[in-house]
């Protein structure tokens, strides 16, 4: 097995590209973001303990139900080391570990993205080649870095990743991976992502797949109310936009591992076309700069928020983030006055400073993002409109209301919560009936079955909260008429979910 910390025992590098090497946390705060650097301070600042707070109860709570396993926070060096060793278990076992026998050349070019990096060693650094299978029974054509809490780190290819890729483009994705690992999401945001974004469920599952469904119904609320006590909307959106930027990041270190503008795009198309040959697609990364731009000046509708990654920037918007780094004079300052024949340099006379490259990469990601406008706009002001008025027929303290109904317009547009304006919320209906009339109307310019369809979208998630009480039935029945809908196809949508009956009971 290696560990790139003894590499120099066994293995003579090749020389650097007359650039030093230098400490990882150097690298890291030259080629890293400025935008997700920033962003991650104010989170370390501002939201750090109580997110730890809220981990820290919830891992309590799995404890007294002596689910030891759903506690994901290691302490002490016995535990890291212990949880390393099952990582190499599990690769020894499922897949090929790299050594200068096994592969030696994807060995070289390993050693050859760290020098490019000026990265002396990565402490524990273990090399994989490993299947890994979808929920559709295909293998996937990716790349994975896993590190534990002792700093063990493990990067896994697949063999279809390998296999399409030429090695400049490998050194990119090498570089990307050990981004990961030298400018990693600090492990609470990883807990919290596991907890509040409900991946527990399927560790619990997995556990205890006989599990009664009203015990595991029990612990979902139990759960819920744990996070409910420290939960903030704002943060949530500030740490999906903090994942995303770090992809960036990322992109970053791949472009100076590779030294190679084009095979470093090359490498994210590849990645995403499953690496088809040129017969079929041109790897020019104009292409998608332009198509880009294309991106920004078409309507991006709300309701398909689901095809926006929440994790990773669209394949574009990435290209045109590497591409303005690549011009920049921060690209010139990393790499050095120095470089071999197969280092691409951008032209000396279209060279941007490091301020316009921070304009640059926020006009790349305003054009990439979704962002509501128009009738969009319209749409959610109803909905927040039809939600403050359900809330406020309940019993929850007026105090809450508003934060009850962010809540639900975060579990409803989740993706889609982190660029909704501030005075969607600030428009408060005084007027029930007279504001459903004021957004119902701009509605009404969209298709019906898209009104439809934000109808049952509407009931649905309601049943889901409870809150399809008897006194909620008018409220919804004025809504879908506002929507331009027959009464006798909202009542319809209702007797779907079960709730036309339990109206009419007054229940």
């Amino acid at each position: 097995m290696v560990i790139f910390s003894n590499i120099k025992k066994i293995f003579c590098p090749v020389q650097p590209y007359k650039n030093k090497m230098i400490d990882p946390a150097e690298i890291r705060n030259i080629v890293r973001l400025e935008q997700e650097k920033s962003l991650e301070e104010e989170i370390e600042s501002r939201h750090k303990e109580k997110i730890k707070k809220m981990i820290k109860e919830i891992e309590a709570y799995f404890l007294d139900l002596e689910y030891e396993e759903m506690v994901r926070t290691a302490t002490g060096e016995k535990e890291d080391l212990r949880a390393a060793e099952m990582e190499r278990q599990i690769a020894l076992a499922h897949g090929i570990v790299v050594t200068q026998k096994t592969s030696p050349h994807l060995y070289e070019l390993v050693e050859q993205s760290l020098v490019n990096l000026g990265i002396s060693e990565v402490k524990d650094l273990t090399i994989i080649i490993q299947r890994f299978i979808d929920t559709g029974g295909e293998d996937l054509f990716n790349a994975f870095c896993a590190t534990t809490r002792g700093g063990t780190v493990f990067i896994s290819f697949t063999p279809m990743l390998l296999n399409m890729l030429d090695d400049r483009e490998v050194m990119d994705v090498i570089g990307h991976e050990i981004a990961h690992a030298i400018v990693p999401l600090p492990h609470y945001l990883e807990d919290y992502f596991y907890f509040v974004w409900g991946n527990w469920m399927e560790g619990i599952r997995s556990l205890d797949p006989d599990i009664p469904e009203e015990d595991f119904q029990q612990m979902n609320e139990d759960i819920q109310d744990i996070i409910d006590m420290y939960f903030d909307i704002e943060t949530d959106a500030k740490i999906v936009r903090l994942i995303r930027l770090k992809e960036l990041t990322a992109d970053r270190f791949g472009l100076v591992a590779s030294r190679s503008y084009r095979d470093s795009c090359s490498s994210l198309m590849k990645q995403q076309t499953l690496g088809i040959t040129e017969r079929f697609f041109d790897y020019d990364p104009t292409h998608l700069i332009n198509q880009l731009d294309e991106l920004a000046s078409i309507h991006k509708d709300p309701t398909m928020r689901w095809i926006f990654d929440a994790t990773h920037p669209v394949l574009p918007a990435r290209i045109a983030s590497l591409d303005a780094f690549y011009r920049s004079s921060l690209f010139k300052e990393v790499i050095g006055e120095g470089g071999d024949e197969n280092c691409d340099y951008s032209d000396e006379n279209n060279i941007i400073s490091r301020e316009e490259l921070v304009k640059k990469i926020d006009e790349i990601l305003q054009k990439s993002e979704l962002l509501p406008q128009g009738n969009d706009l319209a749409e959610l002001k109803l909905v927040v409109c039809l939600f403050y008025q359900i809330i406020k027929s309940t019993a929850i303290p007026p105090k809450s209301r508003s934060k009850i109904v962010r809540r639900m317009v975060w579990e409803k547009y989740r993706d889609l919560y982190a660029f909704i304006p501030k005075e969607v919320f600030e428009n408060k209906p005084s007027d029930f009936r007279s504001s459903l009339a004021k957004y119902g109307k701009k509605v009404l310019e969209m298709d019906e079955s898209h009104r439809r369809a934000l109808m049952r979208s509407i009931i649905g998630y309601l049943k889901e909260k409870r809150l399809l009480k008897h006194d909620t039935k008018n409220y919804i029945i004025q809504m879908g008429l506002s929507l331009g809908l027959k009464k006798p196809i909202i009542i319809n949508f209702l007797k779907r979910v079960g709730a036309w009956g339990r109206y009419i009971r007054k229940r």
